[in-house]
Formats: C-alpha cells, structure tokens, sequence
C-alpha cells in the first residue's frame, strides 16, 4: 500500500490564480532587476507576482524623462552592449485598466557593461549616452546628451 504526501508548492505561485481578470501590469517593483507582474482581476483582490529568481544574470535600467523631468512617452531607446543591441520603447499602456512602468528594463544576461544608449525622443531627435555599468537604474534626462546630428519625422 502506498501513503500520499502533500507537497507545497516549491515555486511559480502558491494560490490559484482562477479569475475574470481585466488588466495586467508589468514592472520592477522592488528595484531589484527582475520584472514582477500585478493581474488586476473584476471580482477580486489583485494578485502580485513578485519575481523571486536568485541567479538572473544583469539588467539595466533607465528612467527616460524629457526637458519638463516627465516620462518620455514614445520615445524610442536603443540599448547597445557588448556585439547586441536591444530595442525598448517608452510605451507603458499596454493592456487595458491598467499602465505598465515606465522605466525601460532590459535583461543582458552575462555582458558586463552597456557601451552606448540611445534615445530617439517624440520630436524625432537622437541623443547618444553611456558607457554605463550593469545592474543600475539610471536617469536619462532629454537635451543631456550628444546629438547624433540627425533627427527623423516624429
């Protein structure tokens, strides 16, 4: 005869996560790398998915404001570290109730530093930044950088 043994969860999420959900927001809570996710649910509470992974490799993250110190919406950043180059957009609605964060997060695995960010601002102006170190939030202020000397249709 064989016994059964309750076995709790050893990660992913410990409640069921059974409901109408309506929205679905994404964001560095903690400040700590890893993205977390918040589900807002119709008829209930909503649920934090706080991301818990020990090892994660490096991230970096910038806060892009413009001349005002305000969230640069639809600006375009370019994010070149090592051979690769990584692609974010100030784009925080993406899902509906609900408002992703702002800051651009971009996970770089084992590459120790970002040569050169940048960033093509609303008004179609680029604006070059860096080198900067791994694991970091930076801000990244409009008008602080060098100007590539072109600029694109908004």
């Amino acid at each position: 005869r064989g016994q059964f043994e309750e076995i709790l969860p050893q990660g992913g999420i410990a409640d069921p996560l059974i409901a109408c959900s309506r929205g679905l927001a994404i964001g560095d809570l903690d400040n700590d790398g890893g993205e977390d996710i918040v589900i807002i649910n119709r008829d209930g509470p909503a649920h934090l998915l706080r991301n818990i992974v020990g090892s994660r490799g490096h991230w970096i993250m910038f806060k892009v404001l413009d001349r005002h110190h305000r969230h640069s919406i639809n600006a375009v950043v370019r994010i070149e570290a090592d051979v690769r180059t990584y692609w974010r957009y100030v784009i925080p609605n993406q899902s509906y109730c609900s408002s992703n964060d702002p800051r651009i997060h971009c996970g770089l695995g084992n590459v120790q530093k970002v040569d050169r960010v940048t960033v093509r601002w609303p008004d179609g102006v680029e604006e070059s930044f860096g080198p900067f170190a791994p694991d970091h939030l930076y801000e990244i202020l409009e008008g602080t950088g060098k100007r590539s000397g072109r600029s694109f249709p908004p």
